[in-house]
């Protein structure tokens, strides 16, 4: 994940991300293929003039979205303890044990190594324990969602949807609640799809479905939605995972791909010829987050959206193209005292531009 400063940025990996002052949220040309519905007209693309803030949902979805994470997922600004101990008595044990089972992981790893992150995931699957550990990531989810909720909107998109790495399913039950596409969540943990079963138990439009990439369906789907999963892959599986990715989309449809390792140019590099094969072009990117975290801190992880049958390269100055609209406008509507803290998001802040 990237760590942002108001005045300064600062990534710890392969480069620094760049704030400069450019590209300050100007339109920019993008090809788009024709939309009737939900289905596309084949290999027509039409040049119109898009920008990046127009991809984005109104400032009512967005409080929407913060609603049911805070009071159905308890995923709030800082998290309830007290709710959360008592709609989830267990809860406090289990950080204990989360305590021990990520101090054993590491150890087993060591200096540097990989850490088997299969406890983790399985204790995760709790609801309380999830409150806890990803209300410290409540911004960048809320941000993922408003996002993929704002690209079926802005295209008219209204076949299904794929959430990858879905875990206990708190982005696939916001997009079933907040859409009428049907909503596929695909998680390989299964004590995690079981949660993720029985806290979305009456929405009709949301499945779930415990499997690891590459995953065979007969469904191609109109955005498949993959937040944070890369970099619990090793580097060496992603050409694979990519392919499957671009094999689960459809033709004229999307990937919204956000992860750590979009931004590394050396990794762009390595797998170029994957996202060519897999024909899956560049369209457009952003950044998703804000300010959060215990302690609170500004935050935030490059998007990048992938078109199925464009042939766009991915710029390799993917970091500094992302944080165009950051530089731009969001320091200073994060810098306003009249900002409440929870809103200080990328999503609230193009929905409060956009009124």
């Amino acid at each position: 994940m990237l760590k942002f400063g108001l005045t300064s940025c600062e990534r710890t990996g392969a480069i620094r991300l760049s704030m400069a002052d450019t590209c300050h949220g100007q339109a920019k040309w993008a090809k788009a293929a024709i939309s009737t519905g939900s289905s596309w007209t084949a290999r027509t693309e039409v040049e119109m003039q898009f920008e990046t803030a127009a991809l984005w949902p109104d400032v009512e979805t967005v409080r929407s979205i913060d609603g049911i994470l805070r009071d159905q997922w308890l995923l709030d600004f800082q998290p309830d303890v007290g709710l959360i101990s008592v709609k989830f008595p267990d809860t406090e044990g289990l950080l204990q044990r989360y305590d021990e089972a990520h101090a054993r992981a590491a150890q087993k790893a060591g200096p540097g190594g990989d850490v088997d992150e299969r406890e983790l995931f399985r204790l995760l699957a709790h609801p309380g324990l999830f409150a806890f550990a990803a209300s410290a990531r409540r911004h960048y989810i809320l941000d993922g969602v408003a996002l993929a909720i704002g690209v079926l909107r802005r295209f008219q998109l209204a076949g299904p949807v794929l959430d990858v790495g879905c875990h206990i399913g708190a982005s696939t039950n916001v997009l079933g609640k907040l859409t009428s596409s049907r909503i596929v969540g695909l998680d390989p943990v299964g004590a995690a799809i079981d949660s993720a079963r029985k806290m979305s138990s009456g929405l009709p439009n949301v499945e779930f479905v415990r499997a690891m990439l590459p995953w065979k369906s007969e469904t191609h789907f109109d955005l498949v939605f993959c937040q944070d999963v890369l970099h619990h892959v090793p580097q060496t599986s992603h050409p694979k995972l990519i392919a499957s990715l671009g094999e689960l989309v459809r033709e004229g449809g999307f990937l919204l791909l956000s992860a750590i390792d979009v931004i590394d140019p050396a990794w762009l590099e390595r797998n170029r010829t994957t996202f060519q094969q897999a024909r899956l072009g560049y369209f457009d990117c952003d950044v998703l987050g804000g300010y959060g975290g215990n302690p609170a801190t500004f935050l935030g992880a490059t998007a990048v959206l992938l078109r199925k049958g464009d042939n766009t390269p991915i710029p390799d100055d993917l970091a500094s193209i992302s944080t165009r609209e950051w530089d731009a406008h969001f320091k200073d509507y994060a810098n306003d005292p009249k900002t409440p803290a929870r809103e200080k998001t990328q999503a609230f802040e193009r929905a409060t531009r956009a009124r």
